[in-house]
């Protein structure tokens, strides 16, 4: 037998056991009670191989903002915990870009008035760097948080009055210094005071911020905004608008925005616009459900949510929206499922969610699929709780593991849960090159 046959039957052989042999790729979790209340973590972000987390913690006396960072091997390096608004338990974000950390959460200086406020951190030992607030109105929220090295930028909605005749609602934006937490600029969206005009999320790629949002009359239905500004400045490059449409997530590459979300005919929304003058080059709402995440890997833009009772996957061809591959799960009657994130690596998609029985239970959900075909390489279903019930919020990759973020309640109350599972025992590309070149550095 000549040495590429042997070379091929060992290949095999190799694969094979693998398989039969795998360990699972859960490593580790930690669940995290604060005081027997409804504690929801709800961002994750990565530096480096840890993974920084944010979430709504139940306190005596209301809640607080929690910030853990966790080593890629669960030990917890550090934590902070902030004030929040009494009584609203509501998004908070997390974000991340060279060795510092970002949070974005509300709290309220006068009763029954909250605030938008930025801490600043060092991931590597959590030494808060600045603190800032965001205060234009009576209920002022973060929707939504995006950083790069050239400016952390903060969006979400206020402004409102506090006393009658209340006023409606405006879109706020907000860019910080990520160094110095200095105001770069801020723009603040109001068409009427009988207009909700509200910014939903953010991206920044390059020299260019892109916010999307909605305004509509106070009842009436949503209509999709969309802006460009220049980075430095804020000023105001493009804007653009889709009637029934109300975005959730965006990304960019390439010099182009990508906007996902749902139409007010309760379709699913993807559209990809010219980064430099807002102009449309695709959009698809063909689909019925809606988006709540995407991202971009080379020529693959992934989409995820849920369909009207089982979870949505999308994979589209960036440069046309062509189609490569999706998948709609139909859970048997009586059962439903979602997605509520995404995250990518070169070759897979990692979503996360949650999957139950109605008026039953619910289950913390993570699944992988190969981002080539989408053929499912992972499932894995935990924590069927039937009380508050269990589900995965937000999922992060770091270059050895995947985080998973959301809450369980196995135990009695809603605890904060993070789950790490090894990238390399997923992907089955990793695991044929860490065999031949060594394990991969695992060091945080």
């Amino acid at each position: 037998m000549n040495k590429r046959n042997i070379l091929c039957l060992f290949s095999l052989w190799f694969i094979v056991t693998q398989q039969v042999f795998a360990q699972s790729p859960l490593l580790w979790e930690r669940q995290k009670d604060f005081s027997g209340g409804f504690d929801l973590l709800r961002s994750v972000s990565t530096v480096r191989n840890t993974a920084v987390v944010a979430g709504n913690a139940s306190v005596v006396g209301g809640l607080d903002l929690a910030v853990l960072d966790y080593s890629s091997l669960g030990d917890l390096r550090w934590s902070d915990q902030t004030p929040l608004s009494s009584g609203i338990n509501t998004n908070v974000f997390t974000v991340s870009v060279g060795d510092l950390a970002f949070v974005a959460g509300y709290n309220s200086i006068v009763p029954n008035d909250s605030d938008i406020f930025v801490n600043a951190y060092n991931a590597t030992t959590g030494q808060p760097l600045w603190h800032k607030i965001l205060g234009k109105g009576r209920d002022d929220l973060p929707q939504g948080l995006a950083a790069s090295a050239s400016a952390i930028v903060v969006v979400g909605y206020g402004g409102n009055t506090s006393t009658p005749p209340i006023t409606a609602l405006n879109a706020l934006i907000r860019a910080y210094d990520p160094r110095t937490g200095r105001t770069l600029w801020e723009d603040h969206i109001d068409k009427g005071d009988s207009v909700d005009d509200i910014a939903w999320t953010v991206c920044i790629d390059g020299e260019r911020v892109f916010v999307a949002g909605t305004t509509n009359a106070v009842g009436a239905s949503r209509n999709m905004i969309l802006r460009a500004y220049l980075v430095t400045t804020g000023a105001l490059l493009w804007e653009v608008q889709r009637p029934g449409v109300t975005p959730t997530g965006i990304t960019t590459r390439s010099e182009r925005v990508f906007v996902s979300g749902s139409t007010n005919a309760s379709n699913a929304y993807m559209g990809a616009f010219s980064a430099r003058r807002g102009s449309a080059v695709w959009e698809d709402a063909s689909t019925p459900g809606n988006f709540r995440d995407v991202q971009i890997q080379d020529q693959r833009l992934v989409a995820v949510g849920s369909s009207p009772r089982g979870s949505l996957v999308r994979v589209y061809h960036v440069p046309n929206g062509r189609l490569i591959w999706q998948q709609i799960t139909s859970p048997q009657p009586g059962f439903q499922e979602s997605l509520s994130a995404v995250a990518l690596s070169d070759d897979v998609v990692y979503v996360t969610g949650r999957s139950g029985k109605d008026f039953a239970y619910t289950e913390f959900l993570v699944r992988a699929y190969d981002l080539s075909v989408g053929r499912i390489l992972f499932d894995d279903r935990s924590h069927r709780n039937s009380v508050f019930g269990s589900a995965g919020l937000d999922i992060a990759v770091s270059p050895t593991r995947v985080y998973a973020v959301g809450w369980a309640s196995d135990s009695g109350s809603a605890d904060f849960l993070i789950r790490a599972y090894d990238r390399e025992a997923i992907e089955p590309g990793r695991k044929l090159l860490t065999s031949v070149h060594g394990r991969r550095d695992e060091s945080d």
